[in-house]
């Protein structure tokens, strides 16, 4: 098939595209995809991955720390979008998280 069944096995923190490319957890070998932003985001299981931003796509429960407007992943910092601010930080308060 397309891969759908490897992705829904992986674990993923991180979804982020770069000159037509997306790399999942920012590795170094990029996933090529014919899927946009917004299909993959259809794809993804919803409210476990939530679109953050234009260019990021995160796991809802991978999110650790959030610190000045953006969600922190190790040395990456991914921004979070004004329309989704509310929606990530019901979902921490809901959570518990950091």
């Amino acid at each position: 098939g397309c891969g759908k069944s490897t992705l829904g096995r992986s674990i993923i923190r991180l979804i982020e595209p770069t000159d037509g490319k997306i790399y999942l957890d920012g590795q170094p070998k990029p996933l090529l995809t014919l899927l946009s932003m917004k299909a993959l985001e259809e794809f993804l299981p919803q409210p476990q991955f939530c679109r953050v931003h234009r260019s990021f796509i995160v796991q809802m429960d991978k999110i650790e720390e959030i610190e000045r407007g953006r969600i922190v992943f190790g040395k990456v910092y991914v921004p979070i979008s004004d329309s989704n601010r509310d929606f990530i930080q019901d979902y921490i308060n809901r959570h518990s998280i950091g």
